[in-house]
């Protein structure tokens, strides 16, 4: 999970974790690149309204580097989207979802069916 909401983080963790998933947190776009290509996910749940480094260039450099390119994208986000956002997010992420609109087993099942969909991880890095 990549957000620089705090109350975020813990929110999504205390929906995941019970259900048997390992959250990875990281406080701001940078911070989520770097753990993301250190650890290469399953899935990424990213927050677009960030300072420095927004959702939107998290989205670019995962994309871009070979290693990360195929990870699932979940923005979760309370910005409200215009045309041009998800113009700029069409094929580059599977799923967008409004901060709040979903509840703890909405999300766990969110997280369920998007990583089902993922393409398998090679041996010994699932």
């Amino acid at each position: 999970m990549i957000d620089d909401d705090p109350v975020e983080l813990n929110l999504v963790e205390a929906a995941l974790a019970p259900a048997g998933y390992v959250v990875l947190r990281a406080g701001g776009g940078e911070e989520g690149v770097n753990l993301v290509q250190r650890e290469l996910p399953g899935l990424v749940l990213l927050d677009l309204l960030m300072p420095e480094v927004d959702g939107f260039a998290v989205i670019e450099r995962l994309r871009a580097d070979p290693a990360t390119a195929d990870i699932p994208i979940v923005v979760l986000t309370a910005k409200d989207m215009t045309a041009a956002d998800r113009a700029r997010l069409a094929g580059q992420i599977s799923h967008l979802a409004q901060k709040g609109a979903c509840g703890r087993a909405e999300l766990v099942e969110l997280v369920r069916n998007v990583g089902e969909r993922a393409p398998l991880a090679p041996e010994g890095l699932s």
